[in-house]
């Protein structure tokens, strides 16, 4: 099965090389898609092996994610954000199962976040997938894969985790990295609040930003 690896990515020169070169191995093709970097993102990803498209900020998550995807042309993609890395333990067993997926649409991988005293979580992300141009991310920050869809493959169980596939995520190592991207997504958070105030998931995430 071919795969794509799949980046997002917007003035993220430290950490996006580290990210690529974490997964690059196991693709066919490395894509990052820059919204606007002021930054080396886009010579640091290109430096690393990756095709870099550029873009406009949109002014939402989830429509800079499907312009993303939108780019992938292989049968399956891994999607990374350019604060994560894929675990070296990781390669063999996502080798093996793309081999023979089976039936499997989803795969959740596991994501280990750290902060400057260590892991303070760990959560359940789908983040490698069969590429399918129905297949669309909603929420303007947070995005999510649309959770209908995504309900009625658990069910069926072609949506599957693998606590074998851990990515680690760098990008709250830096309080004053935490602040800014607080500061940046407050307003999303309450863009969807305006068009659905009683979604529970947008609710924590408005009282964790004010915490």
């Amino acid at each position: 099965m071919s795969l794509t690896l799949a980046l997002l990515a917007r003035d993220s020169e430290a950490r996006i090389g580290e990210a690529i070169r974490s997964a690059r191995e196991l693709a066919d093709e490395t894509i990052v898609l820059d919204t606007g970097s002021t930054d080396r993102t886009i010579a640091v990803a290109r430096e690393a092996g990756a095709k870099v498209f550029v873009t406009e900020w949109p002014g939402r998550f989830d429509v800079a994610c499907n312009a993303l995807l939108d780019l992938v042309k292989t049968d399956w993609l891994l999607r990374l954000d350019a604060d994560e890395a894929l675990r070296p333990e990781a390669h063999a067993p996502l080798r093996a199962f793309l081999e023979s997926p089976g039936e499997t649409e989803i795969v959740f991988l596991v994501r280990r976040d750290f902060e400057p005293h260590g892991v303070t979580s760990y959560c359940r992300l789908p983040r490698l997938w069969r590429h399918r141009p129905e297949r669309r991310y909603v929420g303007a920050v947070h995005e999510q894969l649309e959770f209908e869809r995504m309900r009625e493959l658990l069910r069926d169980g072609r949506a599957v985790t693998r606590p074998d596939l851990v990515i680690d995520h760098f990008g709250f190592l830096d309080a004053g990295d935490r602040r800014g991207k607080d500061a940046r997504n407050l307003p999303l958070v309450e863009e969807e609040l305006r068009h659905r105030p009683n979604d529970f998931y947008y609710q924590v995430c408005r009282v964790d930003i004010m915490r």
